[in-house]
């Protein structure tokens, strides 16, 4: 990945772990980001109140998914089941 994919992704996040903090008044953490709901919450405040397009959304979502990631080495079996079932979610949020 160049420098400048990884800033805007750092960017994206940052924004989603801004929204938490000051939308939605919870403490940011980037388990969050495998969270479909508040995911969900996050596109829409972001195209009602911030006129946001779709296709930026989209790309939103998909720095989510890599933070997501992450953890699938370390949850186990079981643990691997259901973060793969919240990234299916996640992803259909995107389309």
């Amino acid at each position: 990945m160049q420098a400048v994919t990884i800033d805007k992704m750092v960017e994206r996040i940052g924004r989603l772990l801004w929204y938490l903090q000051n939308v939605q008044n919870v403490q940011p953490e980037l388990s969050f980001c495998s969270n479909p709901l508040l995911i969900q919450d996050f596109v829409n405040h972001m195209i009602e109140t911030q006129s946001v397009k779709a296709i930026t959304c989209s790309r939103y979502i998909t720095a989510f998914i890599n933070v997501a990631k992450v953890p699938l080495n370390s949850v186990g079996k079981q643990g691997e089941e259901q973060h793969r079932a919240l990234l299916k979610k996640i992803r259909s949020i995107q389309r």
